[in-house]
């Protein structure tokens, strides 16, 4: 049986990956290994070269630049080793170093990974662990102040420690550990998908180690070779999925401020890596049935129905508790009228994408309307290769009023998918959709009428505050100090942290309005701890 099965990817690294595999056999002394390598569509003859003078290595050829994530679980999926190895293109193991890591494994069985020390080429330590990334230890990092001063003294000495994040340079992991925790998540395209994963272990109870004994001479930067000036993006992109992944969208949202105030825009591609160009071939993925949900919505329905005349299909989805017209409306548009119970918008919308019949999914709400030139960006996207899904930024109208501060732009959505790449994540309100592909940006904005008047806005703060305590309440928040506060900090970060007084009178009365929903909510929580939380009602 194989001990080790060594997975390495790589992307334009011909000039380094010779000197990493040739090191292996010393480095992993009696272990029985294997080494998979997948190319991510290199243009450099990495491939060429490891199939004509490594024969001995299992080669995985992508047509596509999928990602370091997506390439190491290509590798993990084709190896038999009892333990994976995840080592970058740019290392050159020390003899022995790798049949030691595979030693301290299988002394400590519910160890969920073990790295070694790291060394440069001149031999100076590199800082291999890592802390979780916090919104404070960036903002701190932002603002120019080592946050990894801690890590560093935790390398000193030579036992093992547990430690919170691995370097993923090289990084050994059980396979049945592998198999609990599940692969590298691949919405990380570059970066951090080595901390994500160590936080998943952790959070399942499993340790992750660091052992300074073994050595590994790591190049570093040489594995993203290729990716040039956008290798700032692509952390900064991989940071904000992290904290959308662990934290939230508000949590996400203060990052978000936070790397603009440093001059970070997020790209509409990434060379390389993020361009249409360079993702799967969507075939005839052309074609793009538009959804839009409705309840209640016979006044907004004809304007949006209107602006998405151009798609292949029409899916409307009524509410079966509505009580206007919404059906009849949405028939003189569309044959796709399908009138379904009320079980959420999260469910609703799942249920709702597996109707569509185009490989293509515009998600659309009855307040939202696509413009002609999103229509051209949108075409444009889905004709060729391209990302499983697209963020779309949208552009905030409240009371007739466009917001352009207080957090109210960009207000990106992931609403443009493959039909089969992802799903809705299980909320009463403020839904998210999870991809499970690479997910580009357009640029042109959706327009969202999200309150054309106070009257609109109060039929929907009612609702939406007790369907964001039931949120709330079901993940083990409880109306303590912190949620009493928060509207207080709302209305200071809408309006004076994010801008919103350059709004004038508007962002002043969506700012006030936002703090006053956080206390509805916050005080519906409260009345759901004082003993009745079945009374909180679902949409």
């Amino acid at each position: 049986m194989t001990d080790v099965s060594i997975c390495i990817p790589i992307y334009n690294s011909a000039s380094v990956v010779a000197n990493c595999l040739c090191a292996l056999p010393e480095a992993c002394g009696g272990l029985r290994w294997e080494a998979i390598l997948v190319d991510n569509a290199s243009t450099d003859g990495g491939g060429r070269l490891v199939a004509a003078e490594f024969p001995q290595v299992r080669l995985i050829v992508n047509d596509e630049n999928k990602g370091f994530a997506a390439a190491s679980n290509q590798a993990a999926a084709a190896g038999h080793g009892r333990y994976l190895l995840l080592l970058n293109a740019d290392t050159v193991p020390a003899p022995g170093s790798l049949a030691r890591l595979a030693e301290f494994l299988e002394k400590n069985p519910r160890a969920a990974a073990v790295g070694p020390r790291l060394r440069r080429p001149d031999g100076r330590t590199q800082t291999s662990i890592h802390p979780i990334p916090t919104l404070r230890n960036q903002l701190l990092r932002l603002a120019g102040l080592n946050t990894t001063s801690l890590a560093r003294l935790r390398m000193r000495g030579h036992t093992p420690r547990p430690v919170a994040a691995l370097l993923g340079a090289c990084m050994m992991i059980p396979r049945e550990a592998w198999e609990e925790i599940g692969p590298l998540d691949e919405r990380f395209f570059f970066y951090l998908e080595d901390t994500d994963w160590c936080l998943r272990a952790r959070k399942r109870g499993r340790q992750v180690y660091y052992w300074p004994q073994p050595e590994v001479v790591h190049v570093g930067g040489a594995s993203a070779l290729g990716l040039g000036a956008e290798r700032k993006a692509l952390y900064y992109e991989s940071l904000v999925t992290f904290f959308e992944v662990h934290y939230g969208e508000r949590a996400a949202g203060r990052l978000r401020a936070a790397l603009r105030v440093r001059g970070y825009r997020p790209p509409t591609t990434s060379e390389g890596v993020v361009s249409r160009a360079e993702e799967s071939d969507c075939g005839s993925g052309a074609a793009v049935s538009a959804v839009v949900l409705a309840r209640d919505e016979e006044e907004d329905l004809p304007e949006c129905l209107e602006s998405l005349g151009w798609a292949h299909e029409i899916v409307v989805v009524v509410s079966a508790e509505s009580v206007d017209k919404s059906a009849e409306v949405a028939r003189r548009y569309t044959e796709r009228v399908l009138v379904r119970p009320w079980e959420g918008f999260a469910r609703v919308r799942n249920w709702a994408i597996e109707q569509a019949a185009g490989p293509w999914v515009l998600m659309v709400d009855a307040d939202e309307r696509v413009t002609p030139r999103l229509m051209d960006e949108i075409r444009e996207a889905v004709a060729g290769p391209g990302p499983a899904a697209y963020g779309i930024p949208r552009a905030f109208f409240f009371c007739g009023h466009q917001l352009r501060h207080g957090g109210c732009w960009p207000d990106e959505v992931l609403r443009l998918f493959r039909r089969d790449a992802g799903r809705y994540g299980e909320r009463h309100v403020h839904e998210r959709f999870h991809a499970t592909g690479r997910v580009g940006r357009l640029r042109e904005p959706l327009l969202h009428y999200a309150y054309r008047d106070m009257e609109e806005y109060f039929e929907k703060f009612s609702r939406y505050a007790e369907l964001a305590a039931q949120d709330l309440w079901e993940r083990g928040r409880r109306a303590r100090l912190r949620e009493w506060v928060s509207p207080g900090f709302t209305f200071f970060n809408r309006y004076v942290l994010k801008g919103g007084f350059l709004d004038g009178a508007p962002g002043l009365v969506y700012s006030a309005l936002g703090a006053a929903f956080v206390l509805a909510r916050t005080a519906r929580l409260w009345e759901m701890e004082g003993g009745r939380p079945e009374q909180g009602r679902h949409e």
